[in-house]
């Protein structure tokens, strides 16, 4: 269903969010562009400033809107977020076709080129470490959350980059599966079944 579209002022706060299933609320002064003066660099570091910008209203609303529609599954190892954060990196962007995938990831295109090319090594990084399973949050939130490089890898390695992961596996595994809908990738809450009928093996 479309939501009622709220926009507003907050002094910086929120990009985006939902309240219940039917409105959706995007502040117009977290767009105010990179080099805008009110955006303190204590506060907004540059991998940061690089989506807040009018190009990504539409991004991170959409980002904001499908999350609220995922169920979240009750274990939170590394896995169960990679996954999550695919399933909504991988919706999005059938939803906004128009847009490039590196924006929709909130990379540059460099950043975006960086990943495709090192796919299996950040994979075989996840496994080498043994973060794929791992339930301490300290130990992978570099991989999943906003942050200006990943861990172990190059100083050109983004962060995220276990999102991006997610979303490849989540990509592999609709490809593999074409009959399921999106609502059937919103439903399916097992994130091992999710890995293993991807059949994921990155070269």
């Amino acid at each position: 269903n479309t939501p009622t579209i709220v926009s507003y002022i907050s002094a910086y706060n929120y990009a985006a969010f939902t309240v219940g299933e039917d409105t959706l609320a995007f502040n117009l002064d977290m767009f105010l562009g990179k080099d805008h003066r009110g955006y303190d660099p204590n506060i907004f570091p540059e991998y940061l400033k690089n989506s807040m910008q009018k190009e990504f209203i539409i991004i991170k609303s959409m980002q904001s809107y499908v999350q609220n529609l995922i169920i979240e599954s009750k274990d939170q190892r590394m896995l169960d977020m990679m996954i999550l954060q695919g399933k909504i990196l991988y919706i999005v962007e059938k939803l906004l076709p128009f847009k490039p995938s590196y924006m929709i990831h909130e990379y540059t295109e460099n950043q975006w080129n960086w990943c495709n090319q090192n796919e299996a090594e950040i994979w075989k990084l996840f496994i080498d470490k043994d973060l794929i399973y791992n339930r301490k949050l300290t130990a992978f939130a570099k991989f999943i959350y906003p942050s200006p490089h990943s861990p172990y890898m190059p100083s050109e390695a983004p962060g995220q980059t276990g999102n991006f992961i997610g979303y490849k596996i989540v990509q592999k595994y609709m490809e593999r599966n074409p009959d399921l809908s999106l609502q059937n990738l919103l439903d399916e809450l097992d994130t091992e079944k999710i890995l293993k009928e991807s059949k994921y093996r990155p070269k």
